[in-house]
C-alpha cells in the first residue's frame, strides 16, 4: 500500500479544490440495503474519469478506470480499478472454494449493485467497504490471512473469474439492477415487495432447490423465557404476555415462499423481518414453539432470501449453468451490457 501513499495524498488535495466530477451507476445484497422506494437511478454506466489526474501507475490504473472506496474503519478512502475492488467483494462476499462460474456470477452482481450505489450517491467517496451499508471487501492482506496456504490459489481462481466479466453488468430498463444476493433460500426466493416493500419486475420468487443440499440449510436456536420476554417488553412497549406461552407467537401469515409476512407477539402485530432481528435469527422463514424453559426457533435459509441465492448459484453452477444463465435464472427480465470504455 505503501507505493500508492502519494497518489492518494494528491487525489485527496485534489478533491479539495475541483468539483466533485461526474460518477454515474447505481444500488443491492448476503444481506444489502433494500432498493430505495423512489427508483430514479440515472445510470450511463461509464468509469469515472479525473481531467488532468497524472496516475503514479498508470498501467495498474489504465484510461482512469478506478471507484473510490472508504475503508469504513481506516476513513481512508482508496483508488480501485474496477479488477481489484471485485476481487475484493467476491472475496468476502462468497466462498472462494465455490464454482468458478458461481464466483463470475457473483462478481457481475456486485459490480451491478456497486454502479446502482454509486449512482445513487452524489459525493466522493462513492462506496464504502462497510459491509451494513454496502458491500463487504477484503484486501489482498484480509485476503491472505483469511486464506492462509490456500491464498495463491484463490486469490489466481478469484482474479481469473472477474477479469472474464469485469466488464458486464446486468440492466433494466437502461438501468443497473438493485442485484440483491443472499447466503442460501428456503428452496425458492422472496419478492423485494415482501421484504422491501416495493415490487421490482427483476425480483421475484423462484426455484432454488439446491439450497436443500446447503450446509446451514436449517438452523435451530433455543432462547430461555426471560430473554424473549425481556427483548418483546423493550422491544414493544405496553405489549401483554400471556401466562399461555403458546400465545406469545401466534396467527404467523406466511409469503409463497414461506417467509413469515406478519404475526402477533402477544397482542401486538409485527413482522417475520422484525422478529427475526430481534432475536438474530438467519432468516424470516421460521417457526418458533415453547420449549423447555424457552422458546425453540427453526429457521430455513440465511438471509433475506431477495435475488441471486450464492448456495444456490454454485449448485447451479455445478450442473453445468453458466454465469449468465445462473444470473437469469435469479434475475428475470435483465440484459447483460458492457460498460463503457
Amino acid at each position: 500500500m505503501g507505493r500508492y501513499a502519494g497518489f492518494f495524498v494528491f487525489l485527496l488535495l485534489l478533491l479539495l479544490i475541483i468539483p466533485a466530477f461526474s460518477l454515474l451507476g447505481g444500488e443491492k445484497a448476503a444481506e444489502k440495503r433494500p432498493p430505495k422506494e423512489e427508483d430514479t437511478v440515472t445510470a450511463s454506466l461509464a468509469f469515472p474519469t479525473l481531467a488532468g489526474l497524472r496516475l503514479e501507475e498508470p498501467q495498474a490504473y489504465q484510461d482512469n478506470r478506478f471507484y473510490l472506496i472508504e475503508d469504513h474503519l481506516t476513513r481512508e478512502t482508496m483508488a480501485l480499478t474496477p479488477e481489484e475492488y471485485l476481487t475484493g467483494v467476491v472475496a468476502a462476499e462468497m466462498p472462494a472454494s465455490f464454482h468458478t462460474e458461481a464466483l463470475k456470477a457473483q462478481a457481475v452482481a456486485a459490480h451491478t449493485y456497486a454502479l446502482r450505489q454509486i449512482g445513487e450517491t452524489d459525493e466522493p467517496p462513492y462506496l464504502s467497504t462497510d459491509p451494513a451499508r454496502f458491500q463487504a471487501y477484503l484486501s489482498p492482506r484480509e485476503r491472505q490471512e483469511a486464506w492462509g496456504e490456500n491464498y495463491d490459489l484463490y486469490e489466481r481462481k478469484l482474479s481469473q473469474a472477474v477479469d472474464e466479466v469485469v466488464d458486464q453488468v446486468m440492466v433494466y430498463d437502461g438501468e443497473p439492477i438493485a442485484a440483491a444476493f443472499h447466503a442460501i433460500s428456503s428452496g425458492r426466493t422472496e419478492s423485494a415487495e415482501n421484504v422491501w416493500g416495493q415490487s421490482l419486475p427483476y425480483l421475484e420468487p423462484v426455484e432454488s432447490q439446491g439450497d436443500l443440499l446447503s450446509p446451514g440449510y436449517e438452523t435451530q436456536v433455543l432462547l430461555p423465557e426471560a430473554e424473549v420476554a425481556n427483548a418483546l417488553l423493550e422491544a414493544y412497549p405496553g405489549i401483554s404476555l400471556s401466562e399461555d406461552r403458546s400465545q406469545w407467537f401466534s396467527q404467523l401469515r406466511r409469503s409463497e415462499s414461506g417467509s413469515v409476512l406478519s404475526l402477533l407477539a402477544g397482542d401486538q402485530e409485527t413482522t417475520g423481518q422484525a422478529v427475526r432481528r430481534l432475536f438474530g435469527l438467519r432468516s424470516a422463514h421460521f417457526t418458533v414453539e415453547p420449549g423447555d424453559g424457552g422458546f425453540l426457533f427453526t429457521c430455513l435459509g440465511s438471509g433475506h432470501g431477495v435475488g441471486m441465492s450464492q448456495y444456490g448459484a454454485d449448485y447451479l453452477a455445478r450442473q453445468g449453468f453458466t454465469w449468465e444463465k445462473i444470473l437469469t435464472h435469479y434475475y428475470k427480465n435483465v440484459t447483460f451490457v458492457h460498460t463503457a470504455q
